[in-house]
C-alpha cells in the first residue's frame, strides 16, 4: 500500500476520535466562568494553553480537512447560541461556549475555502447582535473577522453589518486593539470590487479628530499603535484603489484619496513641530506608516522625494527643538524607511541634505538613533560609491565621530553613552566595509582605533560589541588587502591601515589576552550571529601578522602557567583551521576559569 493511501486509511479509521478531539477541544478553550477576577498570571496561563489546543485544533484540520472541523464546530456554536437565546436577559452571562467555538473557528480559517457558505454566514451575522460589554468575547470576535477576511471580501453583504460593530470597538480600551487588527486585515484583503478604501479614511479621519481634540484634555482614547494599524490598513485600501484607478487610465497623482491621508499630517506637522512633544511622535509616527504602506502606482518613488521635501524644515525644527531618544529614535525610523522605499537611486537628490540633516541633529541631541541612520546611509550608498558619494560619506562620519569623541572624553563617558558607543562603531565598521580607502586613509581612522581600544575593554555588552565588531571589520580589510593589487589611493590606505596597526596591535592583542584570560570583560569568546569576537580578532591577526602578534602577546602569556600556555599556542600553527581555534580559544577560558576558581596556576 502506498504511504498516501495508508495514512488516508488510518485518517478513516480514527474519524469519529480526531471528530470526538475536535469537541473536546472546543470545551477546553472555554475561559473559566470567573475569568474576570483572575490574577494576570493565571490568565497567563489560560492563554498559553488555548494557544497549544488551537494548534491542536490545526491539526485536526490537516488531517480531517477543514470543512469537517468548520462543521463541527458550528454545530456546537448554533446549539449553543439557541440554549442562550432561550434563556432571554440571564444568557448574557453564558458566553464562554460561544466564544470557545470563535476561538476554535480562527484555527480553521486557513484551511476554509472563500466559498464556503453552511457556517460562516451565520457566525458572520451572528457578531454584530453579540453583547458589547464582554471584552473577552468581543476580542475573540474581531480576531475571527480578521482571520476571515478573505472570506468576507467574496461576501460583501456579510461584511456590511460587521465594520460598525468593529469601528464602535475602537472606543472600547479593552477590545481597541483587536479590532483595529481586523479593520486593518480586512483592508489588506479588500480587492477592487469590493473596495474599504472610503470606508476606512472616514473612520479614519474621525479618530483622528477625536485623538487631537482629546489630546488638549487628556490622554488619548485610542492608543496611538492601534491608530496606526487603522492608518496601515487605510493606505493599503487606498494603494489598491490607485492602481485599479492606474489601470483605467485616470490620473491617480492628485487623487483626493491621497490629499485626505497627506495633507492632515502636514498641516499637523506644521502646528506642532516646535511645541507638543506627544503630538510630534505620533505625527512622525504617522508619516512613517504613509511613507511605508501608501504605494502610488506610475511614480510612487517621486511622490514619497516630493512628500519629504514638502516635510524637511519640520522635520529639521523637531529635531532641533525635541532632542530626546524617542523622538530621535522615530526621525531615523523615518527616513530608514523612505530611503528604503524609494531606493538609493532616487532618493539620491536627497542624500547630501540627509547626511547634513543627521550631523545637525545628532550634534544638537547627542542621541545615538541618528548615528544608526548614518550607517543605514552608509550601507544604502558606499558599496561601489563615486570618489564623489565617498567624500561626502566620510564627511558625515568625521563629523560625527568629533563630536563623539568629544562626548566620550574622559573615559567614564564609554560607561554613560554605551548606545552611543555601539552605534559609533558600527557606523565606522561600515565605512570600513564599504567605503574603506578614503576612511583608512584619513587620520580619522586612526581616532577611531585608539578609542576603540579604550571600548573594547568596557564592562559593558553593547560598548564592547560595536568596538569589537569595528575591529573585526578593520582587520577583514587588511587581510583582503594582503592579496590586493595596490596603486593609487588604495596603496595609501593599506600605508596607513599598517602604520596604526604597528602603533595600536600591542594595545589590541594584550587586552584580548587578558579578556581569555578572564582579567578584563568578555562577551563573546567565539562568534555567533555577529562579527566580533575575541578568538575571531585573534585568528584574523594572525592570519594577518603572525610574527608581530607573537611578540605582542609575550606579555600577557608570562603571567599564565605553562600548561595553559601550551594549550593556546596549538592554535597558532598554519594547519589549524578557523572552527578548530575558535574550540582551542573556548578550552583555554575554561582553563584560566578553573585555575582562578582554585587558585593555582599562573593567573
Amino acid at each position: 500500500m502506498e504511504p498516501y493511501e495508508y495514512r488516508q486509511l488510518q485518517i478513516d479509521n480514527f474519524t469519529p476520535q480526531i471528530i470526538q478531539l475536535v469537541s473536546t477541544c472546543t470545551q477546553l478553550l472555554k475561559y473559566p466562568t470567573d475569568v474576570e477576577s483572575l490574577t494576570e498570571d493565571r490568565i497567563d496561563d489560560i492563554h498559553r494553553n488555548r494557544f497549544y489546543v488551537n494548534d491542536t485544533l490545526g491539526d485536526c484540520c490537516r488531517l480531517l480537512g477543514g470543512d469537517l472541523v468548520l462543521k463541527n464546530v458550528g454545530t456546537i456554536l448554533q446549539m449553543e447560541v439557541t440554549r442562550v437565546t432561550s434563556l432571554g436577559n440571564q444568557g448574557l452571562m453564558e458566553w464562554h461556549t460561544i466564544e470557545a467555538c470563535f476561538k476554535a473557528l480562527i484555527s480553521t480559517s486557513r484551511y476554509i475555502p472563500n466559498d464556503e457558505s453552511a457556517v460562516l454566514p451565520f457566525v458572520m451575522g451572528l457578531i454584530p447582535t453579540l453583547p458589547t460589554s464582554v471584552s473577552y468575547l468581543r476580542n475573540t470576535a474581531n480576531f475571527m473577522v480578521g482571520a476571515f477576511a478573505q472570506w468576507l471580501n467574496q461576501h460583501p453583504e456579510q461584511l456590511h453589518p460587521i465594520l460598525p460593530y468593529l469601528a464602535q470597538g475602537l472606543s472600547e480600551t479593552k477590545s481597541a486593539s483587536s479590532a483595529a487588527i481586523a479593520i486593518k486585515q480586512l483592508c489588506e484583503c479588500c480587492s477592487a470590487q469590493f473596495s474599504l478604501g472610503d470606508s476606512v479614511l472616514q473612520l479614519y479621519d474621525g479618530i483622528v479628530s477625536a485623538q487631537i481634540h482629546q489630546s488638549n484634555q487628556g490622554p488619548p482614547a485610542l492608543d496611538l499603535k492601534d491608530e496606526l494599524q487603522v492608518l496601515e490598513g487605510a493606505c493599503k485600501a487606498v494603494s489598491r484603489q490607485l492602481h485599479e484607478m492606474a489601470k483605467n487610465q485616470q490620473n491617480v497623482s492628485n487623487s483626493e484619496y491621497i490629499s485626505r491621508i497627506v495633507e492632515p499630517i502636514g498641516s499637523r506637522l506644521v502646528q506642532y513641530s516646535s511645541t507638543q512633544h506627544t503630538q510630534v511622535i505620533a505625527e512622525v509616527e504617522r508619516l512613517t506608516v504613509v511613507i511605508r504602506h501608501l504605494h502610488v502606482p506610475n511614480g510612487r518613488h517621486q511622490f514619497l522625494i516630493d512628500l519629504m521635501t514638502q516635510c524637511w524644515p519640520y522635520l529639521e525644527n523637531i529635531s532641533v527643538q525635541h532632542t530626546d531618544f524617542r523622538v530621535a529614535e522615530n526621525l531615523c525610523r523615518l527616513h530608514k524607511h523612505c530611503l528604503r522605499n524609494c531606493g538609493a537611486a532616487a532618493y539620491a537628490p536627497l542624500l547630501e541634505k540627509l547626511c547634513c540633516h543627521l550631523v545637525k541633529a545628532y550634534t544638537h541631541s547627542r542621541q545615538s538613533p541618528y548615528l544608526y541612520a548614518a550607517s543605514i546611509v552608509i550601507a544604502e550608498y558606499g558599496k561601489g560609491a563615486s570618489d564623489t558619494i565617498a567624500h561626502q560619506l566620510y564627511c558625515m562620519l568625521e563629523e560625527m565621530g568629533q563630536v563623539s569623541f568629544r562626548m566620550l572624553t574622559p573615559m567614564d563617558q564609554f560607561k554613560n553613552h554605551p548606545d552611543v558607543v555601539e552605534e559609533l562603531f558600527f557606523l565606522a565598521g561600515r565605512m570600513v566595509q564599504f567605503c574603506p580607502d578614503v576612511f583608512v586613509s584619513s587620520t580619522t581612522f586612526d581616532s577611531f582605533v585608539q578609542c576603540a581600544t579604550i571600548g573594547m575593554v568596557q564592562p559593558h555588552k553593547d560598548a564592547n560589541r560595536g568596538t569589537m565588531s569595528f575591529l573585526d571589520k578593520v582587520l577583514d580589510y587588511g587581510i583582503a588587502m594582503q592579496s590586493s593589487p595596490r596603486n593609487g589611493g588604495n596603496a595609501s590606505a593599506f600605508e596607513n591601515f599598517e602604520n596604526v596597526l604597528s602603533r595600536e596591535g600591542k594595545l589590541i592583542s594584550t587586552n584580548l589576552m587578558l579578556s581569555l584570560m578572564g582579567e578584563l570583560p568578555y562577551y563573546w569568546v567565539s562568534p555567533t550571529s555577529s562579527s566580533g569576537s575575541i578568538s575571531g580578532l585573534l585568528f584574523k591577526l594572525f592570519k594577518l601578522c603572525p610574527a608581530l602578534l607573537f611578540g605582542w602577546i609575550t606579555l600577557p602569556l608570562a603571567r599564565i602557567s605553562e600548561t595553559e600556555k601550551a594549550l593556546l599556542m596549538t592554535g597558532f600553527r598554519s594547519d589549524v583551521g578557523r572552527a578548530d581555534f575558535f574550540g582551542i580559544c573556548d578550552r583555554f577560558v575554561e582553563v584560566c576559569s578553573r585555575s582562578q576558581k582554585m587558585g593555582v596556576g599562573g593567573i
